[in-house]
């Protein structure tokens, strides 16, 4: 959220806004009650100049289907001007300058406020000569493609290890410095700024949108210009968190599309190299009843903390930082029109609110039109959960019972399975007068995808010492698992373990290491009573399915 003493000046009718465009190199000084004055400009446009319904302004912070730090998304401008003769080609190769626009209100530059800073892409004549239709974009667009192979090589000439603190720092000042199109980074620290990592991008090309993509990664962050100019480290704050701004969804009765659901937060992180080998359990402890995992893969940051000496715990400890940049970030999708106020940013959480109710959400988008009557479009893309990706980790089994034919919530690729047909059997067993033992309690089946093993624990049934219909004492538990599908009874698979002590895997889990990667695994659990009758119990599904749907931040591409 920008701090612009005038914001309700957006929300005011019959305001005039008025526009200013200038070379940067220009000075602009307010002046109440006046429009500003303007010293040393080589290109100046002013409203007048400006087909007024062709303003449009669009901002992106993430526009992926899910939330995927790391991203860096480019601010674009498009306006037309009249045809004017003193207002140079802003593409011209002798002129190719970076331009800031302002606004202001009812003729008073006291009001002025700045939009942004842009570099033009595109200055072209309509057909008819009439119009030139202008496109701008930040300073991300042009730079992210840079080649920085040779900084890269040079910087890790005489260091074994730098810190990305000094990673970054260091990259900045080289394009301040060289860069036709210099921009400063905020002033600000990353939760992983402190890690040391080695030189470990090997290739010929290495791009300044590869090189900050892992780092944003690495950090739970994602990379975006500011309305001056200066590159900023955007988190989202969490869901919990007081909004900054509140939306009004029936302003002037516009069109809404909204979700039903929020997303389910992240609840774990899973680490890949780029063989989709996971580095290290995955890092989480999320108090959600449905968490989601994040998973990174073949981030040159996270790879290069594993290869160092003791760089297991180390890339732990990183990943635990992540974690807390990208948990507890749950919201409500939606595309909602709003009257254009420039004051709210792309990363900011705001309240909706209208004839639907009231819903938390981010603003991951938006798109604004318009500078006589500003009409705002924010958007906000998510899924129910994020995708399964490689390793199954933390995750629900799935959307609902219809999914998948399981209930009960779902960990570590395991959900609960109830056959009803059984349990139906042994109620009308019961009724004919035939003795059950109860089901097992303290039920629990964990899949660990990294060392490929089943923990199952349970606790056994307590005698039943009345006459009626007949005593029944506990005798043993019997474990089984059968692939693909579910065992109709204690003999319809593999029998893992056979128990006679009491409790003896209440505590210490009784492990099965037999599994193997993309099967589905049904567990059942058989209590067997001394007068040989089987209760049926709940069983424990395991899917080793092993998914590749992450988004690689390696291969993003510049985005416009």
């Amino acid at each position: 959220m920008v701090d612009y003493a005038y914001r309700n000046l957006f929300y005011k009718t019959q305001q005039t806004k008025d526009i200013l465009i200038v070379d940067s190199e220009a000075t602009v000084t307010p002046n109440t009650g006046t429009t500003p004055t303007v010293d040393g400009a080589t290109v100046e446009i002013h409203t007048a100049d400006i087909k007024i319904d062709s303003f449009s302004l669009d901002e992106k912070l993430c526009s992926a289907d899910d939330l995927t730090w790391g991203l860096m998304e480019s601010a674009k401008v498009e306006f037309s001007i009249k045809n004017a003769a003193n207002i140079p080609n802003l593409k011209k190769s002798d002129y190719s300058k970076m331009v800031n626009i302002y606004i202001y209100f009812n003729g008073d530059s006291d009001t002025l406020f700045q939009v942004g800073q842009y570099v033009c892409e595109s200055d072209k004549y309509t057909n008819d000569r009439r119009l030139r239709n202008i496109v701008l974009y930040d300073a991300l667009y042009f730079i992210y493609n840079e080649d920085i192979t040779e900084w890269y090589n040079g910087i890790f000439k005489n260091a074994n290890y730098i810190s990305i603190k000094n990673l970054r720092d260091n990259l900045f000042t080289e394009f301040v410095s060289e860069y036709d199109y210099p921009f400063e980074q905020e002033t600000t620290t990353l939760v992983n700024d402190s890690v040391q990592i080695p030189k470990n991008i090997e290739s010929d090309s290495i791009t300044f949108g590869f090189f900050m993509s892992g780092i944003l990664n690495a950090n739970g962050v994602f990379g975006h210009i500011g309305r001056d100019g200066v590159f900023q480290y955007k988190t989202l704050v969490k869901y919990d968190e007081s909004t900054v701004a509140t939306v009004t969804d029936d302003f002037r009765k516009p069109p809404t599309t909204y979700e039903d659901f929020a997303v389910w937060g992240i609840g774990y992180v899973a680490v890949f190299n780029e063989d989709g080998k996971k580095l290290i359990p995955n890092v989480g402890s999320s108090s959600y009843e449905r968490p989601s995992i994040y998973s990174i893969i073949d981030n040159f940051v996270l790879t290069g903390i594993f290869s160092k000496p003791g760089g297991v715990d180390e890339l732990k400890a990183a990943v635990a930082n992540i974690r807390e940049q990208v948990t507890h970030r749950r919201y409500a999708p939606m595309n909602v029109d709003h009257v254009g106020d420039l004051c709210i940013e792309v990363g900011d959480n705001v309240a909706v609110t209208g004839d639907i109710g009231t819903y938390n959400t981010y603003v991951l988008e938006r798109h604004l039109n318009g500078l006589g009557s500003m009409i705002d479009t924010y958007t906000s893309k998510g899924n129910r959960k994020q995708p399964k990706y490689k390793g199954n980790g933390k995750y629900h089994g799935g959307e609902s019972s219809e999914d998948i034919g399981t209930s009960g919530q779902g960990a570590d690729g395991v959900s609960v399975l109830d056959n009803e047909h059984d349990k139906r059997f042994c109620e009308i067993m019961r009724n004919a007068g035939k003795r059950f033992l109860a089901e097992p309690t303290g039920v629990s089946v964990d899949y660990d995808d990294t060392d490929m093993e089943v923990s199952v624990k349970w606790s056994d049934p307590t005698d039943i010492a009345t006459s009626e219909p007949e005593p029944i004492t506990w005798e043993s538990t019997i474990v089984i698992r059968k692939e693909d599908s579910v065992p109709i009874n204690r003999y319809d698979g593999t029998v893992l373990v056979t128990s006679t002590t009491r409790d003896e895997y209440s505590e210490t889990a009784f492990v099965d290491n037999t599994i193997e990667k993309n099967k589905k695994y049904y567990y059942g659990i058989f209590p067997v009573g001394t007068n040989g009758n089987v209760t049926f119990t709940k069983v424990m599904v395991v899917d080793t399915t092993e998914y590749l749907l992450a988004p690689i931040v390696n291969g993003i591409e510049r985005i416009a």
